[in-house]
Formats: structure tokens, sequence, C-alpha cells
């Protein structure tokens, strides 16, 4: 009997032991992470495609992914920018000319952006995945050093990422950006020119920092709720076959032997 008790509690300690190990999982969702888990500084570089700006600026983000497919970024650039303006105009024979000259100016940008993780949102999320596109859009203030202003903005852009490790991940990201249109000094009222834009391309990398750098799966609990129906079932039968063979043996009655199969 004593066998028995001891071949039941084998039994239960490693079906136990199985069901943590081996827990099912559910498709696409995972569980939360800490508020210090999931962040990301990211360092790059800028090329502007505004013929009146100088082409090249540099920026640095820190941001947070607050679940696999949503996340925020507060991204900081700078750079010494120039704007055309006319300097004098003259009258000839031929009609009035005005001269041109670029006026420099240093600038910095603050945006916060919103980030939506395009691939985790179809196609679920997977931690090793060599390319995401990530879609963003944000406020934007600015600052002209130069001129000593401040002004409003909008940004948005895709941000794309190639995996080079849990930690590591090159970026190339284009965007649009639109300011108001005394940053540079604009007198249009009305039209493109009515305010300041802007195209970019940007090269740069990401690191994840953090304790966690990505997401665990959450255990799908009614399969484990049918796993353990099933388990428990089987336990049942196991011990009511013991049971009876425990009866047996009080009884005095003799067991058997079953003669292996050839």
């Amino acid at each position: 009997m004593k066998k028995l008790i001891f071949i039941l509690f084998v039994l239960l300690t490693v079906n136990a032991t199985a069901q943590e190990n081996d827990q099912p999982l559910q498709r696409g969702r995972v569980t939360t992470n800490g508020l210090l888990d999931n962040w990301f500084v990211q360092a790059g570089v800028q090329w502007n495609e505004n013929g009146t700006w100088k082409p090249f600026q540099g920026k640095l983000a820190l941001g947070k992914w607050w679940a696999p497919s949503i996340g925020t970024r507060l991204a900081l650039t700078g750079m010494k920018g120039n704007t055309i303006v006319p300097y004098m105009s003259y009258i000839t024979e031929g009609g009035c000319y005005e001269v041109y000259g670029r006026d420099d100016f240093t600038q910095f940008t603050l945006s916060g952006d919103v980030l939506f993780n395009l691939s985790n949102m179809v196609m679920g999320y997977n931690e090793e995945r060599l390319w995401n596109l990530i879609p963003f859009c944000g406020p934007a203030i600015a600052r002209n050093c130069s001129s000593d202003k401040y002004v409003l903005g909008l940004q948005l852009g895709l941000l794309n990422t190639l995996r080079l490790s849990r930690r590591l991940a090159a970026n190339i990201e284009v965007g649009w950006q639109r300011l108001e249109p005394s940053f540079t000094g604009c007198t249009a009222t009305s039209g493109w020119g009515s305010h300041a834009r802007r195209f970019y391309a940007e090269v740069g990398l990401t690191l994840n920092i953090g304790k966690h750098t990505g997401w665990q799966k959450a255990p799908d609990v009614e399969a484990i709720h049918h796993s353990y129906e099933a388990e428990i079932e089987a336990l049942n039968a196991q011990l009511e076959d013991a049971n009876a063979e425990i009866e047996r043996l009080t009884n005095g009655e003799s067991v058997e032997p079953v003669e292996p199969a050839e």
C-alpha cells in the first residue's frame, strides 16, 4: 500500500511540473511589462530635402514601447540652417530684379511622437523579426536661436528598423515637418510658402535598454483549464484503479501475474 501511495504522489508531482513548464500560449497576446522595461534610445543623422535649409542635422531620441504595437518617443533635432531672403532690388531697362542671399540661423526642434508598429499589428508580435515598419506622428516645438523665436508645428513619417541583435537595431526614417511661418521669416499668408516645411531622410541606430527588451506571450487560460480537467480525470481513473487494487489486497485476493507479450 505504501508503494501505491508513493506512485500516486510521484504521478501528481510530475503532472504538476509538466503543466508549469509546458503551458499553452495565446497567439497575438503578451503579458504587460514594468515601467522600466522596453525603453530605447536613438541617434541619427538627417538629410533635409528643402533647398532653403542646410541639408544635415543630428538627432537624439528617448522612447518606450507600452505594448508591442504602441510606443512614444521624445526626439531632439538641431542644426545650423539658412533661409533665402531678398537683399536688394533694382530697376533696369529689362525690368525689376531682386538680389537674394542666405540668412543663417541655428535651430532646435523638440517633437513628441506616437509610434505604431504596423508589423506587429498585422502579423503579430515576433521578437526576432528582421524588419519592422513603424508609422509615427506628433506635435513639435522649434526654436530659432538666431532670432529668439519659438514656433509650434507637427510632423509625421515612417520609421524602419532592421534587427541586428536583441539590443541593437539599425533604423532608416523618412518624414515631413511643418512649422509656423515666423520660424524662417516667411511673409506669405497662404499657399505653400505660408509655413516652413521640410522633408527629411535619416539613418541611425536604436539601442534597447531596460531589464526586458521584448514581450512574453500570455498563457492561454482556457486551454490550460481544459488540460487540467483532462489531467484530473486521468488521475481520478488511476486513483480508482489503485483503490480497487487495495481493496483486492485487503480481502486477500490474489493478483494473477500478467505474462509479457511476445
